[in-house]
């Protein structure tokens, strides 16, 4: 007789019916012999008849489509009747590894046994189907000219079902079901869709969704403007309130950051405000005043006349002393 050293681990090698025999010891040393009768009963591997089990993508961010599935929503479907799962036909035959609970896969077949009292009862086959998510492209942020009406977002077409929602001071409301949404005020948005795939008369239903958030900007509202003129260096200071970030020209034509002129020529000037997210330009004309440091109005055709510059009309008249 051949020695079976790994019982656990034993592989039937005579079709259909074999016999083992053992032996027992108890703990004083009693030996009991016995026999096993082994019968190999054929079975054939079907597809399930209840069809695949779906699932959705747990990411949209890597190129790998991976879901998980629930081992007992397998076992339900199979109810009253007594079944394992595995993942190979060897786990299956020898009864090892089991599966249970949340299962994790890119997509492949599971091996169900029917069973009654531990006999083998049967074999099916159950296809894990992984769906992919449906993809949001919106852009993290849009921008809304708060002293404008509003701005509208259209979001990919093709979805089953649109939600946009609004998050209001930690709660979030639905404030649309369209796949377009015209929105009137700033804060943090969310957008939800559904892509929906139908086998056999099953709906299997993904969604996804994209936060955004809706940044405030306006035209400046200038508060003050400080003109130093007559001076060697006449200098021009804005101040301005607003929710946009601006910037400064005496043109139209260059603009800078800061909210300073100097070392200006006198005369008239109209400053130009510019609101760098597009939400317009607010104008304001301004004259910096100076003079000529001398006059000589001997009708050489130079310097005859003094007059202040800066101003629309200027008109000094020179008397001489009486």
């Amino acid at each position: 007789d051949t020695y079976i050293t790994s019982p656990s681990e034993y592989v039937n090698t005579v079709p259909f019916q074999q016999t083992l025999l053992y032996k027992a010891i108890n703990i004083k040393g009693c030996e009991y012999f016995g026999e096993l009768d082994i019968d190999v009963v054929p079975v054939s591997v079907v597809a399930s008849n209840t069809g695949p089990l779906y699932s959705c993508d747990l990411s949209t961010t890597d190129d790998i489509l991976s879901a998980n599935f629930e081992i007992n929503e397998i076992k339900a479907r199979y109810a009253p009747l007594d079944i394992a799962v595995y993942e190979s036909l060897e786990d299956l035959s020898t009864e090892q590894n089991a599966l249970s609970g949340l299962y994790t896969s890119e997509g492949q077949s599971l091996y169900v046994r029917l069973q009654d009292g531990n006999q083998c009862q049967g074999v099916e086959i159950v296809d894990l189907v992984v769906n992919p998510l449906p993809e949001v492209n919106l852009n993290d942020h849009y921008l809304l000219c708060t002293d404008a009406s509003s701005i509208t977002i259209t979001a990919p077409s093709g979805f089953a079902s649109y939600s946009w929602i609004q998050n209001r001071s930690g709660r979030e409301i639905q404030i649309s079901d369209l796949e377009e949404v015209t929105l009137n005020e700033t804060g943090i948005y969310r957008l939800e869709v559904i892509s929906e795939y139908s086998f056999g008369g099953d709906v299997i239903a993904c969604g996804n969704s994209k936060s955004f958030e809706v940044i405030g900007s306006n035209r400046a509202t200038i508060e003050s403007i400080e003109i130093e003129d007559f001076s060697s260096n006449n200098k021009v200071s804005v101040t301005v309130g607003g929710e946009g970030k601006y910037e400064y020209s005496l043109d139209g034509f260059d603009y800078q950051e800061e909210a300073i002129f100097e070392n200006l020529e006198p005369g008239i000037y109209t400053l130009f405000i510019q609101d760098v997210n597009g939400c317009g330009i607010t104008e304001k004309e301004i004259s910096v005043l100076g003079y000529p440091k001398f006059v000589t109005p001997n009708g050489d055709g130079l310097n005859d006349f003094w007059q202040i510059t800066g101003i629309q009309l200027s008109l000094i008249h020179i008397s001489e002393p009486t």
